[in-house]
């Protein structure tokens, strides 16, 4: 027999030795770190974003000292028009992602600092947010890691209380 059930998707380990509490706090702490891994991949994905925006862009910039009188055929006027035009595009998709990723980074810092306990801000903002591995936001707060992941387990769960409902589950019923 498993020493766990299937709920909903959530995996809940020895359900029969564990209060409706501990359970709810394991709900919520995904919940949280849903959102929070969310406002981090944002970051991620424009920082990839701004990346090929800056190479295309060296790609134009080294077109400056061309002499177009002795380029052959294939690349003409026209050609460089339309890697312009890519560019333009690029430049406007990373713009509107980018407004995206501030906005909900704004947000995220504005609930994290909410939470009553200050290292448990400064430790989700620096992982989150910032995007710092464990053992950087270890050293940057002067904790271990097992202490700063501590910190985290506990502060994801009083996390919950403060993010946006609508990235929250609904609450599934009891029975």
């Amino acid at each position: 027999m498993p020493d766990y059930v299937l709920y909903r998707g959530y995996r809940l380990q020895g359900v029969w030795g564990v209060t409706m509490t501990e359970l709810f706090d394991e709900y919520k702490s995904d919940q949280a770190r849903k959102w929070l891994e969310h406002v981090k991949e944002l970051g991620a994905r424009i920082k990839l974003q701004k990346a090929l925006v800056d190479a295309e862009r060296e790609l134009l910039d080294g077109l400056k000292g061309i002499e177009y009188d002795t380029m052959p055929k294939a690349h003409n006027v026209t050609d460089i028009a339309d890697q312009i035009e890519k560019l333009q595009h690029s430049i406007s998709d990373y713009s509107a992602n980018l407004a995206e990723y501030i906005e909900a980074r704004r947000d995220a810092v504005e609930r994290l600092r909410r939470l009553e306990r200050p290292e448990e801000s400064t430790c989700l903002i620096l992982r989150y947010v910032i995007g710092l591995q464990w053992i950087e936001v270890a050293n940057e707060m002067s904790y271990t890691r097992d202490g700063v992941l501590k910190i985290r387990n506990r502060a994801l769960v009083n996390t919950w209380d403060v993010m946006p409902p609508e990235c929250k589950d609904p609450i599934p019923k009891a029975y």
